[in-house]
């Protein structure tokens, strides 16, 4: 089935790119335009297809995303999170440090009617991701006169080693900046319709609402979106390209929209408000841990020498092209490739000079990062929102460096380009990469084998804490979160995830004794610690479970 999916999908993507180009080409009919409009398609469809390949295998599944993709199947299937919780406008996760709930939301519908699997799963960041390049190259077309900077321009974003990286995987924040980037490409188009105040408002009105979509995707956009909506509202204020109606309107709209998360981020700050309230049809979930410690520097003791710290380390990764995540980056590519960097400069200078409305808008797109760069602890997931405005300054960079035609320049860009991807790629898709970007895939079918629902119990020994919830999330057919509360070490404790007990499943402990008819299953680094299990006990076969193998052993099977 998947396969299809797939193919389908590709299908509607590729029948949309080409509508585009072939209305493109209308409004620029010049035979050398033809070119470039033909590159545009094809760095599309390869996007397209790199984004589709090996999705159910590669990356390696980080246990966020495993969590999240429960989460979102028991929204669709039981109408409450894995913690019971009714509409939850912040998932509190496994121990409580919370996720934010769009991406969840998002895929619900897709694990509903397709069934539980990490291919649905990841099919909503792909589809998202790719059609925001399409609307990208269809606002770009409207504003750029030549299909070759346009070409350009796609050509840098296209083929970003972050977006590429990001776009592949269904980790809750990685869907943040692709509403922000949507809400952007409205509000532009918006200028181009300043004779029709209806259609100009209605495209302000979808922008602006889809900028306050992003505090769902993302809790550093709580700390963006404060920058970045008053500098849009006062530029286009100063340039006259939005009244004061569509201002309020606007405004009040995404106020609301925003509200409930609003309410929540105050709440879960505030020791005697954060418990678990129900307002009106959402819900505002207690978040015993939160993400502070995680993602921020630390506020209390030196916070201007964190901050020198947070820079200091930010230039690092920059330079280094990697922040030591596998799952996020490759070491030597870096976000944009290393060689650009004379780009950036070159098109951060050129906005700053030449000053029009899509300069001002990437600039501060840029600027509206700079908190996050001073107060978040860097890697690459942390700086999602400076990742596409650095994309669109190295785009103009390149755009006003191959100005007057020269050839030599543009091949060279391009071949450079060209020879990064496939080194990219080659390098994305190593087996001995993926074995360091999370679970094992194929977990799934280990789990399937073993069968547990046969026995009375299955015993495991590990160093994994989270083995039960690896068991829970790659579980063929996943238990219910009602089943998954209850029978749980310590049942229905708020985002406690269980390491003893679940199901029929049992850690061993120093007093356990085997019951008859089970299962027992030894991580292989723990043997010599159970040597009298691998004499006493029958050896079954060895299964491979979150990238650790095991030896299973079953006991007796009479009474």
């Amino acid at each position: 089935m998947y396969i299809y999916l797939r193919l389908v999908y590709f299908f509607i993507f590729s029948g949309l790119n080409f509508i585009i180009c072939h209305k493109y080409y209308q409004r620029k009919k010049k035979e050398q335009n033809l070119r470039f409009i033909v590159a545009i398609f094809i760095i599309l469809e390869i996007f397209c297809a790199f984004l589709l390949y090996q999705l159910q295998n590669m990356p390696a599944v980080f246990l966020d995303e495993s969590h999240g993709m429960y989460d979102s199947w028991s929204l669709a299937k039981y109408g409450v999170d894995s913690n019971l919780i009714h509409n939850p406008v912040y998932l509190q996760s496994y121990v409580g440090q919370g996720q934010s709930i769009l991406y969840s939301l998002l895929a619900r519908p897709f694990l509903g009617i397709f069934g539980y699997h990490l291919f649905i799963f990841r099919m909503p960041i792909v589809i998202v991701s790719s059609l925001t390049l399409l609307l990208l190259f269809f606002t770009f077309s409207k504003i750029f006169n030549e299909p070759k900077n346009v070409m350009f321009l796609i050509l840098v974003i296209a083929s970003s080693p972050w977006l590429l990286t990001t776009s592949r995987w269904g980790m809750d924040c990685n869907i943040s900046p692709f509403p922000l980037i949507i809400g952007v490409s409205f509000i532009l188009l918006g200028t181009t319709r300043k004779s029709h105040e209806l259609f100009q408002s209605i495209f302000y009105l979808l922008g602006f609402l889809m900028l306050a979509l992003t505090a769902y995707a993302y809790n550093v956009a709580w700390l963006y979106l404060p920058f970045i909506f008053p500098l849009i509202y006062i530029l286009f204020l100063k340039k006259k390209l939005i009244n004061w109606k569509q201002v309020i309107i606007t405004a009040a709209c995404s106020l609301i929209e925003i509200l409930p998360i609003l309410i929540f981020a105050v709440r879960s700050n505030i020791k005697s408000l954060n418990h678990t309230v129900k307002i009106l049809f959402w819900t505002s979930p207690k978040l015993p841990l939160g993400r502070v410690n995680d993602s921020f520097i630390d506020f209390h003791h030196q916070t201007l020498l964190h901050i020198f710290i947070n820079i200091k380390s930010f230039v690092k990764i920059m330079l280094v092209g990697s922040d030591n995540l596998p799952w996020n980056s490759i070491q030597g590519f870096g976000a944009y490739y290393l060689f650009v960097l004379p780009f950036f400069i070159i098109g951060l200078l050129s906005i700053l000079k030449r000053r029009a409305v899509i300069d001002y808008l990437v600039f501060f797109l840029f600027i509206s990062s700079i908190p996050t760069l001073l107060l978040v602890i860097p890697n690459f997931n942390h700086l999602m929102f400076l990742h596409f405005p650095v994309l669109l300054i190295i785009g103009i960079g390149i755009i006003e460096t191959i100005k007057g035609e020269n050839k030599n320049i543009m091949s060279g860009i391009l071949l450079s380009y060209l020879c990064m991807f496939v080194f990219f790629t080659h390098e994305y898709f190593n087996q001995s990469r993926y074995l360091r970007t999370g679970w094992n895939v194929s977990t799934s079918q280990a789990i399937m084998d073993i069968n547990a629902k046969k026995y009375k119990k299955v015993y495991f020994a590990t160093d994994l804490d989270q083995f039960l919830l690896v068991i829970r999330d790659f579980s063929p057919v996943p238990t219910s979160p009602y089943q998954y509360q209850k029978t749980k070490e310590n049942p229905y404790r708020v985002a406690d995830f269980p390491k003893e007990k679940f199901l029929n499943y049992q850690k061993i402990m120093p007093v356990t004794k085997f019951a008859k008819k089970s299962l027992i299953l030894i991580e292989q680094s723990l043997l010599p610690q159970y040597i009298n299990v691998s004499k006493q006990y029958q050896f079954v076969k060895t299964v491979n479970i979150g990238g650790a193998d095991y030896n299973v052993y079953q006991t007796s099977q009479t009474n």
